[in-house]
């Protein structure tokens, strides 16, 4: 594994100003917006993320599928399906 989160197709249709509008608006917390965005604009692996805020790879895993189910109400709410 290469250590890159799968995204969902909610987000992955998102175009990138789309995506930085539902981190903005998500309310996520310091760490959650750095997974968020390193994941989703920056493409960054798991592991790099991990390194930068501090963490083990598989914290960062595991927060994943709670950011996108956030993400993914807030794209819905501002009607960005």
């Amino acid at each position: 594994m290469a250590g890159r989160a799968k995204v969902p197709e909610e987000l992955e249709r998102l175009t990138k100003s789309q995506r930085l509008t539902v981190i903005d608006e998500a309310a996520l917390g310091f760490e959650n917006t750095v997974i968020a965005r390193r994941t989703l604009i920056d493409h960054y692996t798991q592991m790099d993320i991990a390194a930068e805020i501090g963490y083990d790879r598989s914290a960062v895993s595991h927060r994943m599928p709670a950011i996108y189910e956030r993400l993914i109400y807030i794209a819905n709410k501002l009607d960005m399906d």
